[in-house]
C-alpha cells in the first residue's frame, strides 16, 4: 500500500513577508485607488496589496527567494518536498518576480 500525504492547499501557499522598506514602495499612495477600484470589496484591496509588495517592495528578486524563504519557515512545504530542490523543480520561471493569484469564482479577479 502506498503512503499518502494530505495537505490543504493554504499550508502550501507561498507568503509574502509584510516588512517592505517605505522608502522604495509605500502601498498609502495607492489607497485612494484602491478604494475607489475595488469600493467595500477588502478582499480584493488585500490580494493588489499583498502583490503590490511583492512585485515593488524590493526584498524578493525573483520567485525562487521568495519559495526558498517559505521553504525554511514552513513545515508543510518540507514535508510535501521534501528538499528546497525538489520543491523548486516545481516552480514556474523560479528565475522571473512572477506569481499567480488565486482568487475564487465571482470575486472579481479582473479587477485585481
Amino acid at each position: 500500500m502506498l503512503d499518502q500525504q494530505t495537505f490543504r492547499n493554504q499550508e502550501l501557499v507561498l507568503r509574502i513577508s509584510p516588512s517592505v522598506d517605505p522608502a522604495r514602495f509605500n502601498i498609502d499612495r495607492y489607497e485612494p485607488f484602491l478604494d475607489a477600484l475595488c469600493e467595500r470589496r477588502e478582499y480584493q484591496k488585500e490580494a493588489i496589496r499583498e502583490t503590490l509588495r511583492y512585485l515593488l517592495g524590493g526584498r524578493y528578486k525573483n520567485l525562487r527567494e521568495l519559495a526558498d524563504e517559505n521553504y525554511h519557515s514552513n513545515d508543510k512545504l518540507q514535508e510535501r518536498f521534501g528538499t528546497f530542490r525538489e520543491m523548486e523543480r516545481h516552480l514556474q520561471l523560479p528565475d522571473q518576480l512572477s506569481c499567480t493569484l488565486d482568487l475564487a469564482t465571482a470575486t472579481g479577479k479582473s479587477f485585481v
